[in-house]
């Protein structure tokens, strides 16, 4: 494990809102009292210094003082894989530099938040993926997923791969109910719970309108059990439901 605590925020697909509750939850664990960093060290879809891109994101929400490059310290500007978007560009993003620069931050920090590039699967070099990465850092993992139809398998898939792979999933966030929820949302942290024996430590709203920094921890202290995933984060709590 790199720094004194961290969590790795993975997802089941990409756009389900991690860069979001990776802020809200930065913000909520320093109002608990923690230094807090973030690292997203592999980005596509922007530069690092992209006012749009995650980076700048979580920059700019969570008040960050490390630079753009700090934080993703691999970025592309295609919006692909990372690595197709590294092939691209005639680049490859090196393993043992992500953990370096990764661990840099950690140093900084009681507690580092670090955000994946999509799902567990994604590749991020020729023969290695985020997976691998997360398994590398060695920090426990929290799933950010959809609320609605269909989650509870994405969920389950997800939370089963993980630990294939020697992974710790300690909890699941879904985020973003908002008004036109589907029947299912009412039965789906339940089952998720029981099929995937994994906690459902928030259920989060789907924010209208701007965002900001105070609006994101706000919603997680309100929507998420922070206290639990700072246990996790500091390894003085497991998450199993047996």
């Amino acid at each position: 494990m790199t720094g004194a605590g961290g969590i790795f925020v993975t997802a089941t697909d990409t756009g389900v809102g991690k860069t979001v509750l990776t802020a809200g939850l930065a913000l909520a664990f320093a109002a608990r009292g923690h230094s807090v960093g973030v690292a997203k060290p592999v980005q596509s879809g922007a530069r690092a210094d992209d006012p749009a891109g995650d980076a700048m994101l979580l920059k700019r929400w969570v008040g960050l003082t490390e630079a753009p490059g700090e934080i993703a310290p691999f970025a592309f500007a295609e919006p692909l894989a990372p690595l197709v978007a590294a092939r691209l560009e005639g680049r490859a993003v090196d393993r043992g530099e992500a953990l370096e620069r990764v661990r840099a931050l950690a140093a900084r920090h009681d507690l580092l938040l670090v955000e994946g590039a999509g799902g567990l699967m994604v590749p991020v070099g020729e023969d290695w993926t985020v997976a691998d990465l997360a398994r590398d850092l060695g920090y426990p993992l929290l799933v950010v997923a959809r609320p609605g139809l269909g989650t509870v398998n994405h969920v389950t898939l997800t939370v089963l791969v993980a630990r294939q792979l020697g992974l710790d999933p300690v909890g699941v966030v879904l985020n973003g109910h908002g008004p036109h929820a589907d029947s299912s949302r009412g039965t789906n942290a339940a089952l998720i719970e029981q099929l995937a024996n994994v906690p459902v430590v928030g259920r989060t709203p789907w924010l209208e309108g701007e965002l900001s920094g105070d609006r994101l921890r706000d919603m997680v202290l309100e929507h998420v059990d922070v206290d639990f995933l700072a246990r996790c984060a500091l390894g003085t709590e497991t998450a199993s439901l047996a």
